[in-house]
């Protein structure tokens, strides 16, 4: 009977023992899946959060417009036309290819615009030297260079503009000036062109006395005058034809016995790229 109490006794301590210990686990683990539930809400909040941070950040649908896309950037090809064939021993009004590029910065105005712009054209002709005349440096053919003449047409003015539909008409003027490199004839030495008889100098000395010439007296000074009209050939292109004409600041006596003697002509096509949203 000892023995079976004592079992019994032991019996009751473990049984005891059994719903302490399932008492306290049941107490923790609602502690665990609150603390569970309670991760998973800021996991949520901070989704959310994120979210709508990222809502706040999307772009803008409507176009921006930044600084560059109010210029516009234009090329093309010209015939620049020299006017200075008189005493007629110079080329006969020599006519030459002239690449030129353009800028123009952003426009002021709604519907007739104006726009400050840059452009520069090159043409390489040849020069010769006639120290008998009273121009001396004049454009000559191949046969008869003594020196090779690079031009810089750099042009400061103001473009003015009028859109209608698909045609844009353009209005321009300002200042030029030609920044002539002047170098020895392709194929020249020091000995060629001189002639001891008549006083001839040589072709090194005929380039010196060119590149005098046409940096002195304001020779290299224009003021110039543009128009042109442009259709547009998509949204961010327009083409269409440019004319200009460069008037001397400086005409000798021999310029002035010729109709325009010493003006400059321009005439090509025009390529412009601007954004559309102007």
């Amino acid at each position: 009977m000892d023995v079976n109490r004592h079992h019994l006794r032991v019996c009751f301590f473990l049984a005891l023992l059994a719903f302490a210990g399932g008492a306290l686990f049941s107490q923790e683990e609602p502690a665990a899946d609150s603390n569970a539930a309670e991760q998973t809400e800021q996991i949520e909040q901070a989704e959310q959060q994120a979210e709508d941070s990222g809502d706040s950040t999307e772009e803008d649908p409507r176009p921006k417009i930044r600084i560059i896309d109010r210029f516009i950037f234009a090329f093309g090809m010209s015939i620049f036309i020299l006017k200075e064939d008189y005493d007629f021993q110079s080329a006969p009004m020599p006519v030459l290819p002239s690449p030129f590029l353009s800028l123009s910065f952003p426009k002021i105005g709604k519907t007739f615009f104006f726009r400050p712009e840059l452009s520069l054209d090159i043409y390489r002709t040849h020069y010769r030297w006639v120290a008998q005349l009273e121009c001396p440096a004049l454009p000559a053919e191949n046969e008869n260079r003594s020196a090779t003449v690079w031009g810089f047409v750099l042009s400061v003015k103001g473009q003015g503009s009028y859109t209608y539909n698909r045609l844009n008409l353009r209005l321009s003027g300002g200042i030029s000036a030609d920044l002539r490199a002047v170098t020895l004839g392709e194929d020249l030495n020091e000995a060629d062109m001189e002639d001891a008889w008549d006083g001839t100098p040589s072709a090194p000395a005929q380039k010196d006395l060119i590149k005098d010439y046409v940096w002195q007296d304001l020779r290299w000074l224009f003021g110039e005058l543009g128009l042109g009209a442009d259709f547009a050939v998509s949204e961010k292109c327009i083409a269409g034809l440019d004319v200009r004409m460069f008037l001397p600041f400086s005409r000798n006596n021999a310029a002035k016995t010729i109709p325009l003697g010493g003006y400059r002509f321009a005439v090509g096509l025009r390529v412009s790229f601007q954004n559309t949203y102007q």
